[in-house]
């Protein structure tokens, strides 16, 4: 993919395709595309040439790398009101969404407090407790299940989001039944708090994983890199758009 790069590097240079910028004032490190594996996202202004030079970056690609492009499968997400989608999109010979999607699994358009964007997270608990239907697990494989992939599930969006409260409880509530209940179908007592579930066995609990706990220390890691790593772009962004006062924790890191 350095082809592709190079090509959207120099429409971005020659001003055809520039994106979004650091900082607006200044203009310099102008971002177009990013890239992971074979998954591509552009950012270009909506209007007809900046989308006609879209289109033609990618035919040159074409021609340069032999690959084909597969426009039916790209989309055009409009930023914003953008009355003419309608026509970039044919210039693009593509469809056009509503900014609402999953990107690498990461929610585009959606307030990360809003409880629907989790639900991919319960069902695949869920779908993973279903895998175990009708097996006869002791509490101790039950425990070690729970731990390390149950509570696993959710570390992506957890690493990116704070979770809602109503989220860690869903998730919690489906943790707890089969822990006490395993797979079968008759509901039994609950012989300790969960609460004291989630202490360490050294302190008397099962040692469960404290899934509230689990999303705060994912999340911190954001700090420690956003103190260490002082050139990439993305710190660049936020520090643009955030002084420094707003992040007093980074101070402390560093």
């Amino acid at each position: 993919m350095d082809i592709f790069s190079f090509i959207f590097q120099v429409s971005h240079d020659s001003g055809l395709i520039e994106g979004f910028y650091v900082d607006d004032a200044i203009r310099t490190d102008g971002v177009n595309h990013l890239l992971y594996a074979d998954d591509a996202i552009v950012f270009c202004d909506a209007t007809e040439d900046a989308v006609t030079h879209l289109a033609g970056a990618l035919i040159w690609f074409q021609c340069v790398t032999g690959l084909k492009v597969n426009f039916g499968e790209n989309f055009l997400f409009p930023v914003g009101d953008v009355d003419n989608i309608d026509r970039l999109a044919e210039i693009l010979s593509c469809d056009w969404k509503l900014l609402h999607t999953d990107y690498l699994g990461l929610p585009l358009g959606a307030a990360p407090t809003a409880s629907y964007i989790w639900n991919k997270v319960i069902d695949k608990v869920q779908i993973r407790l279903a895998g175990w239907k009708g097996k006869r697990l002791s509490m101790a494989r039950r425990v070690v299940l729970c731990n390390s992939v149950l509570a696993a599930q959710p570390n992506y969006m957890f690493s990116l989001f704070k979770a809602p409260p109503s989220v860690i409880s869903s998730i919690e509530r489906l943790l707890r039944s089969f822990i006490w209940s395993g797979m079968g179908e008759d509901k039994k007592f609950h012989l300790v708090s969960w609460d004291k579930c989630k202490l360490p066995k050294q302190l008397g609990g099962l040692g469960i994983t404290d899934l509230g706990i689990r999303n705060q220390a994912l999340l911190i890691k954001w700090w420690w890199r956003y103190a260490l790593e002082r050139n990439v772009w993305w710190r660049q962004l936020i520090a643009q758009n955030f002084p420094n006062p707003f992040f007093p924790l980074v101070r402390w890191i560093s």
